[in-house]
């Protein structure tokens, strides 16, 4: 993300100083913009594609270059798997490693906690530091892969857009007759229903299958982490090596004094551990939707400044709000709904429901997310004053922190 911002904000100061590189900042089209009742022509141009593209590029060949990273440290890989001499002392220290490490993230899969090594790890890690907050992440393997799709969706999405809507809603003649035939005071509620129309049919319709099937896995990963805990127990677990099974009982024993009381621990201090560190259904971390996002920050702010350059002033800072919110605020809010909706008894297939429960759990995700997106894009045209806009922003972004962390709403009320 940085790489994509550092590109956008250059080619963004080469447009405020007149030196734009007409290749990727010549117009596709001239669209229209209502300004204080009066239409007003900004370009339509492909400004932030190259920051985009920086972002991929860094994304896929980041491992090849360079670059000073925090450190952290991967059992795998920082211990000597083939030296049994050297595997040996890398083990022994486990324990001071784990005792001065401050985070600990767990690149989750449904196979880890079945391993002996790894749960002894983590409960050794919680036991020194669990409840330290923000000590112990949980990160499902499927999440980049979500990042990912979002952020290329998103980026074709735009592209989209960018082509699409100086010949539709951005056009001259439309503009003309929202102005003159529309009442100001329906002005946003017509864009509302046009532009939910338009991302449930064009958008949304068929990617929600793939969203509503990614809520389901979550949640199911979820179910399988903290069932994995309450059941734990040692005779079940594997060793990659049944030599090191001793050894890692023994380390047990000397922590917790005896399996019994580390199966105890696992069951229940642990689990208790997870579930306040990740939550119920194990939360998406904030920098899923950031990446997921990242286009729409890009589009939005270049298209403020082509209205700034055009004198536009209300429409830049209009989509200014409508870049925060749809980039921090309306995805985000709306997969967490349909995370809400696929943990209740509606996201379960049982006998006789494969239809609500899958083609329905769909059309709710498509639903939630065009009617989220709708209401920033009707914000894009200033119908309606800044504050109100500013203050439906507030509004979505308390939601938003409500249903992604509706503890923080517990602690204050009691």
């Amino acid at each position: 993300c940085a790489a994509a911002l550092v590109v956008h904000v250059i080619l963004l100061s080469l447009a405020f100083a007149e030196h734009d590189v007409p290749w990727i900042s010549g117009g596709v089209a001239s669209a229209v913009v209502l300004e204080a009742g009066q239409v007003m022509p900004v370009s339509f141009n492909f400004r932030y594609v190259p920051a985009c593209l920086a972002f991929f590029m860094v994304f896929f060949f980041k491992q090849l270059m360079t670059v000073r990273s925090p450190t952290c440290f991967l059992d795998k890989m920082c211990i000597n798997q083939t030296d049994v001499v050297k595997k040996g002392k890398g083990v022994r220290q486990l324990g001071a490693l784990l005792r001065y490490s401050e985070h600990m993230m767990v690149l989750w899969q449904p196979e880890y906690l079945t391993r002996l090594w790894c749960v002894f790890e983590l409960a050794a890690f919680t036991y020194l530091h669990g409840h330290k907050q923000g000590s112990l992440v949980f990160y499902p393997l499927k999440l980049p892969l979500l990042a990912m799709c979002l952020c290329m969706f998103h980026f074709v999405a735009s592209l989209s857009l960018t082509i699409l809507s100086p010949f539709s809603l951005g056009s001259e003649w439309h503009m003309n007759w929202l102005n003159d035939s529309v009442h100001p005071s329906l002005q946003f509620l017509y864009l509302w229903a046009v532009y939910f129309v338009i991302c449930f049919a064009g958008l949304y319709c068929i990617p929600s299958f793939f969203l509503w099937k990614f809520c389901k896995w979550h949640v199911e990963d979820a179910d399988t982490i903290y069932s994995q805990l309450l059941d734990f127990k040692v005779s079940r677990t594997q060793c990659f090596l049944e030599e090191d099974r001793e050894y890692v009982t023994s380390c047990i024993r000397r922590w917790f004094d005896s399996t019994g009381h580390f199966e105890d621990y696992v069951q229940r201090e642990l689990r208790e551990i997870v579930l306040q560190h990740n939550g119920q259904n194990v939360r998406l971390p904030f920098s899923v939707f950031v990446v997921g996002s990242l286009s729409h920050l890009l589009i939005g702010t270049n298209f403020a400044v082509d209205c700034l350059l055009a004198g536009a002033n209300m429409s830049a800072a209009s989509t200014a709000i409508v870049t925060v919110f749809i980039t921090f605020c309306s995805d985000s809010l709306a997969l967490h709904l349909t995370l809400r909706l696929a943990a209740s008894d509606f996201g379960y297939t049982q006998a006789g429901t494969f239809a609500s429960s899958n083609i329905g759990g769909a059309l709710a995700t498509a639903c939630l997310f065009s009617a989220a997106n709708a209401t920033g894009l009707a914000m894009l045209i200033p119908c309606i004053p800044l504050w109100t806009a500013a203050c439906i922003l507030l509004f979505f972004a308390g939601a938003n922190l409500l249903v992604a962390h509706p503890e923080l709403f517990s602690k204050m009320f009691h």
